[in-house]
């Protein structure tokens, strides 16, 4: 258990740090891999709904330390992300690769769908603007890198009781 939870916060430190630090210059624009919204589309898609809210929770306050004037809107955006890619993967037919992959999507869609708004002041045509280049690109990398995560989830899951690494009682590793 603590050691679930001590793998978490290393990710979301990474993430945020990267966030904060490099991903002005290895994304320029925002047009890239969005490295924080993929911790909680994975973390739903993986663990379900709790652990969706919750990483979205978390990397959402973070993130939104690094821009203060809006405390609190991206933790609420995240979270609620996070907790309805659990929904989906709770109760809908996610098992091919392509409807997950759609899920994905829509999850970075979504995303900036809502956050964006605010964000940009209610400045339509930036909002439009961003909504129409960068949302389109980072949404199929982002998407594409989830699904090269999740298979690799997949492959490592499949090997872990050959490993002698066992199963926990939600089916993630212990």
């Amino acid at each position: 258990m603590i050691g679930r939870l001590l793998r978490w916060i290393l990710i979301i430190f990474t993430v945020v740090a990267y966030q904060g630090l490099l991903a002005e210059y290895l994304a320029p624009r925002g047009t890239g891999l969005r490295w924080d919204i993929l911790v909680v589309l994975l973390a739903g898609m993986i663990g379900g709904t709790a652990r969706g809210a919750l990483a979205g929770g978390i990397v959402g306050f973070f993130s939104d330390c690094l821009v203060p004037e809006y405390l609190g809107w991206g933790m609420m955006v995240k979270a609620t992300l996070g907790a309805l890619i659990g929904v989906s993967r709770e109760h809908l037919f996610t098992e091919r690769l392509v409807a997950r992959w759609a899920i994905l999507a829509l999850g970075v869609a979504a995303h900036d769908l809502v956050y964006l708004l605010p964000v940009s002041g209610f400045d339509l045509a930036r909002y439009g603007y961003t909504l129409g280049v960068s949302t389109t690109i980072s949404t199929v990398v982002t998407s594409t890198a989830g699904m090269g995560f999740l298979i690799l989830w997949q492959l490592v899951s499949r090997t872990a009781p050959s490993l002698g690494l066992g199963r926990g009682r939600d089916g993630l590793h212990a």
